[in-house]
């Protein structure tokens, strides 16, 4: 009869166990699959006990079996979830009304340090820093109108060591009776960075606040987020105030600045760029700055950063730079010397126009060429080339030389009676940066010199 059930090889061990039930009049249960007439594959549970009569002999076997594959493939999912339960990366523990351990994965025995027996024989009031019996009542009553909260405490191991958690409990109720699930997460790495940020945030407030340049966040569309002290002052403004404005309030070329210079375009996460432009004050009064801007990201949304720097007293020494530069051009252009400057390397680097006629060289012919290029100095008794002194002055100091009765050669050959002066450059810090040479032509004085009669005394 097995053959005609069973396919051959499970009819053979059903044959197998009949023979052992016969011999032996133990019973047997076994679970295997089988695949029904209509191509269902199904799992069996089958049951055999010895048969015996009234005198207790064997005399045959009674076999039931039955359709298990229902049962078989829920416990199959439980076995699953169960797995997934104990494996997961997050503490797991069931807690009952009494506040005891009825269970814990295999995570959360070992974020404590214990063994699940051992776990089990315990409460919270054992690995919650923070539990007491009353705020434990408060928060079961609280749980079954919510049906799950969640809160941060703090936690002890086996060891006696601590660490944060943040916990969501869910509340059930199995058959009528109420149960809660605890899933725990271990935020000491989370507590670290955040208490980093914080730390971070107070030291970049704190050279925020302290910086001479005024500082403004706005989004991007121009909406003032954040200020710091040093804006408020330079402005006239509260911070109140502030917060409700605009960039383009303070800054009346600021849409006109956003087109040209592109910002949009411009704008990139760590490549800040500089423009300079115009505030103005509460009192209406304008003043000018110079503005660095970048992108950063501020709770997960792109601001735009701001850096502004009154500018009005380097604009103010700017221009008397210019005029004083524009008036000793002037006043060097009138002379009637020749003036010649020349860097450290001695090379050309400024001719006056007394010059250039002198020379016969053009400033544009002769700047960043040698000096020995372009000036030929010669000795009025002998001929001889005068040796170039320029680096005498740089290597020794020496403030002033002078050369008399010296010859100038001209580029087209002709020759100047000069007296020659030699001075160092010297800079704020007392280096010096080249020399300057003044010229005077003396080839009229010593013609007149040579050629007036002279007076016979008797």
């Amino acid at each position: 009869m097995d053959y005609d059930l069973f396919p051959k090889d499970l009819a053979e061990k059903h044959r197998a166990e009949d023979k052992k039930i016969l011999k032996t009049g133990t019973e047997i249960r076994n679970e295997n699959w089988l695949t029904t007439a209509k191509g269902q594959k199904i799992r069996i549970e089958v049951h055999k006990s010895p048969m015996r009569d009234k005198n207790g002999k064997i005399i045959g076997i009674i076999g039931i079996s039955r359709d298990i594959s229902l049962r078989y493939m829920t416990e199959e999912k439980l076995k699953i979830l169960q797995f997934g339960i104990d494996k997961s990366q997050i503490g797991i523990y069931q807690i009952d009304e009494n506040a005891r351990i009825c269970y814990a994965n295999d995570y959360g025995c070992k974020q404590l340090g214990y063994g699940r027996e051992e776990l089990m024989q315990l409460s919270l009031a054992d690995i919650d820093e923070n539990f007491n019996k009353k705020g434990w009542d408060e928060a079961r009553n609280e749980l079954k109108e919510e049906f799950s909260i969640s809160f941060e405490t703090v936690h002890i191991r086996k060891d006696g060591t601590k660490f944060p958690v943040d916990i969501t409990v869910n509340y059930l109720e199995f058959e009528n009776k109420p149960i809660s699930f605890s899933f725990v997460k271990d935020i000491t790495l989370q507590k670290n960075t955040m208490e980093e940020l914080d730390r971070s945030e107070k030291r970049f407030r704190t050279l925020v606040e302290q910086s001479t340049d005024g500082m403004i966040l706005s989004d991007q569309n121009g909406n003032i987020i954040e200020v710091n002290q040093r804006t408020c002052l330079s402005l006239g403004y509260s911070e109140k105030e502030l917060l409700k404005m605009k960039i383009g309030d303070i800054d009346p070329t600021f849409e006109k600045q956003k087109s040209l210079v592109k910002f949009e375009e411009q704008l990139k996460p760590g490549e800040p760029f500089i423009i300079e432009s115009m505030h103005r004050r509460k009192n209406g009064t304008m003043f000018p700055v110079e503005v660095s801007l970048g992108l950063i990201e501020l709770h997960g949304i792109n601001v735009v950063v701001g850096f502004a720097r009154d500018i009005s007293d380097r604009l103010k020494v700017q221009k008397e730079l210019l005029e004083s530069e524009e008036n000793l051009r002037t006043t060097l252009n009138s002379i009637g010397d020749a003036v010649i400057s020349v860097n450290a390397g001695g090379f050309i680097t400024g001719m006056n126009p007394t010059a250039e006629n002198l020379t016969g060289w053009s400033i544009n012919q002769s700047k960043g060429l040698k000096l020995f290029k372009v000036l030929t100095i010669l000795d009025n008794t002998t001929g001889k080339k005068v040796p170039d002194s320029i680096q005498n002055i740089i290597k020794s100091g020496q403030k002033i030389e002078r050369y008399e009765d010296v010859v100038l050669l001209s580029k087209e050959g002709q020759k100047y009676h000069v007296r020659q002066s030699l001075a160092p450059l010297i800079n704020a810090e007392g280096e010096i940066k080249g020399v300057v040479l003044v010229i005077r032509n003396i080839t009229t004085v010593s013609y007149t010199h040579l050629t007036l009669p002279t007076k016979r005394i008797v």
